[in-house]
């Protein structure tokens, strides 16, 4: 008999008993794998979306959370003091250069104007007597 090197025998004895162990089955399948389960129209009732077509602007919007910081503030002033009689603006609007944003009581003033033009009235009679006398 032949000597074979022990690694063939190891070799050759793994083949012979895998062989064996795997060996061939003669079991039929389980046929309720075999089956695919496909649904009659009867059966789905798929609903589908329905959708009306518009023509129309497609916008995103986004909401998000910010602070705004002016560029640059002013400070306000008026020729002349008193007190505020009209506010044009709001919190929060735009504004521009030349804007007129606020207007004053004219009451004062106009008060001072009517003085000012009897006074002025005053004046132009007492020129007159002072040219009349001359």
């Amino acid at each position: 008999m032949n000597k074979l090197p022990i690694n063939r025998w190891l070799l050759l004895l793994t083949i012979v008993l895998s062989s064996q162990l795997t060996g061939c089955r003669n079991e039929e399948p389980d046929p309720s794998l075999l089956q695919l389960s496909v649904p009659s129209n009867n059966e789905v009732e798929e609903e589908i979306p329905q959708f009306t077509v518009k023509r129309g602007t497609v916008t995103r919007k986004v909401q998000f959370l910010s602070s705004i910081a002016p560029v640059g503030e002013q400070k306000l002033y008026f020729r002349t003091s008193g007190r505020i009689r009209v506010i044009h603006v709001q919190e929060d609007d735009w504004v521009s250069a030349g804007l007129i944003l606020a207007e004053l009581e004219m009451t004062d003033l106009l008060n001072r104007i009517a003085e000012a033009e009897v006074n002025l009235e005053m004046m132009r009679q007492r020129l007159a007597r002072i040219r009349a006398n001359n």
